[in-house]
C-alpha cells in the first residue's frame, strides 16, 4: 500500500519569529528572528545579543514608525561586540533601514538597499535676492526636479538718507551737508584733551572734525630724563648738598620711579652719602648698587625710607666707581621739587666727583 507522501512544512510559530514588532523603549533580539520593525513614538534600544555571535548571523533593523530623525533608534551589542568598530550604531533617517551580520566576532553593517539610503523633501524654502551661499545641513534630499521659491518682483529699496544738502558754504548743524568745498558739517568745538595712555576709539559724533583740528596735550607725560652735562665734585665736606642738575618738578599726590645711574670718582676713606628731598608730607624708598669701574667687587646699600635721610655707599678703592640707584619718590598734598642731594660721608681733602653723563630717567605713574 502507497503511503500518502507528508509535508514538511515549517510551523507557523517560526515563520511568525522571523520577524519582531518592537513599541518598547528597549528590546534584545531573539534567536529566531531576522527582521525587527519599530514603532514607537519615542527612541529605542535594540540590543543584538551575544548569544547570537556566529558567521553568517544577521539582523535587519527597520524604522517602521518614520520618526527615526526625533526618536532615534540605537543598535548597541550585549557584550564587548562592536559594531563596524564602535559599541553603538544609530538609525535617524526616517523610514531607513539597516542589516547587521556577524563574523563569529563582532557585527558589521550592510549597506542600505539603493531605494532606501536617501529620503526626498517635499518643500524647499525660498531663496531671496542677496542672501548667502550655504552648504545646508537637512538629512534629506532635494527631488532632482525641484524648484525654489522666487522673492516677488518689485522696484529696488534704497535707504532714506541720514544728512541733506544745505545751500550755502557756512557751519551746518546737526546732520546738514554744505555745498561747495566743504561738504560735511564741522564740529565748532575744540577737540577734547588727548591724554598720555588714552585708548583709540573711533568716535561716536554725528558731525566732522575739521582737517587742520589740534588736540589740546596734557602738561606733562613720558619719562623724564636729566643728563649731567659735566663733572660736579665735593671736596671735604660731609654736608650733603643739592645736587646742581637731578632735580625734577613733582606735582602734588604723585608718585615717581626713579632710576639712576651715576659714574663716580671717589676715595676710599670718604665714600659717599645720597638721598631725595620731597615737599612736606611727601615718603620714598631708595637702593642702590655700587661696584668699582675696574672690575672687582659690588656693595649694596641699605633702603632708606624717609626723604633726606642718606643711603650711605663704602667705597672699595681709591678708584673710579658707578653705582645704580633705585627710588620711589611720593609726594604729599604739596607740590613742588624732587631734590637729590649728596656728599662725602666722612669729609676728606680728596675729591669726591659725580661725573659728566651720569644721568637720571623718572616715570610718573
Amino acid at each position: 500500500m502507497v503511503q500518502p507522501q507528508q509535508s514538511h512544512r515549517p510551523p507557523l510559530r517560526s515563520v511568525l519569529e522571523a520577524y519582531a514588532n518592537i513599541t518598547t523603549a528597549t528590546y534584545t533580539a531573539k534567536a529566531g528572528e531576522r527582521v525587527i520593525g519599530v514603532n514607537r513614538a519615542g527612541a529605542v534600544t535594540v540590543t543584538l545579543p551575544s548569544a547570537e555571535v556566529r558567521k553568517g548571523r544577521i539582523y535587519t533593523v527597520k524604522d517602521e514608525s518614520g520618526a527615526a530623525a526625533s526618536n532615534n533608534i540605537t543598535v548597541a551589542t550585549e557584550g564587548s561586540e562592536t559594531i563596524d568598530g564602535s559599541a553603538t550604531d544609530v538609525i535617524s533617517v526616517n523610514y531607513e533601514s539597516k542589516s547587521y551580520y556577524s563574523d563569529g566576532t563582532n557585527w558589521f553593517i550592510l549597506p542600505a538597499s539603493p531605494n532606501t539610503q536617501l529620503t526626498l523633501a517635499t518643500t524647499v524654502s525660498t531663496q531671496a535676492h542677496g542672501d548667502s551661499a550655504a552648504a545646508g545641513s537637512a538629512s534629506t534630499a532635494s527631488k532632482g526636479d525641484h524648484k525654489h521659491a522666487m522673492p516677488a518682483a518689485g522696484a529696488p529699496t534704497y535707504e532714506v538718507p541720514g544728512l541733506s544738502l544745505g545751500t550755502s558754504n557756512v557751519e551746518g548743524t546737526g546732520n546738514s551737508i554744505r555745498s561747495g568745498a566743504t561738504i560735511l558739517a564741522f564740529d565748532a568745538t575744540d577737540p577734547s584733551t588727548q591724554a598720555h595712555g588714552d585708548a583709540a576709539t573711533a568716535g561716536s559724533a554725528t558731525v566732522a572734525a575739521r582737517r587742520d583740528h589740534k588736540h589740546a596735550m596734557p602738561a606733562s607725560g613720558g619719562p623724564t630724563v636729566i643728563h649731567k652735562p659735566s663733572d660736579e665734585t665735593v671736596n671735604n665736606s660731609a654736608t650733603l648738598q643739592n645736587d646742581d642738575d637731578f632735580s625734577f618738578a613733582i606735582g602734588a599726590n604723585e608718585t615717581w620711579i626713579v632710576y639712576m645711574s651715576l659714574r663716580m670718582s671717589m676715595w676710599s676713606a670718604a665714600d659717599i652719602d645720597m638721598t631725595w628731598t620731597l615737599p612736606s608730607g611727601g615718603d620714598m624708598s631708595m637702593s642702590a648698587t655700587m661696584g668699582i669701574i675696574v672690575p672687582g667687587s659690588f656693595v649694596d646699600g641699605d633702603e632708606v625710607t624717609t626723604p633726606g635721610t642718606e643711603l650711605f655707599l663704602d667705597a672699595a678703592s681709591d678708584t673710579g666707581h658707578w653705582a645704580i640707584v633705585r627710588a620711589t619718590l611720593r609726594n604729599g598734598a604739596t607740590g613742588g621739587t624732587a631734590q637729590f642731594q649728596w656728599a662725602q660721608n666722612s669729609a676728606q681733602a680728596n675729591n669726591l666727583t659725580i661725573k659728566q653723563d651720569s644721568y637720571i630717567i623718572a616715570i610718573k605713574e
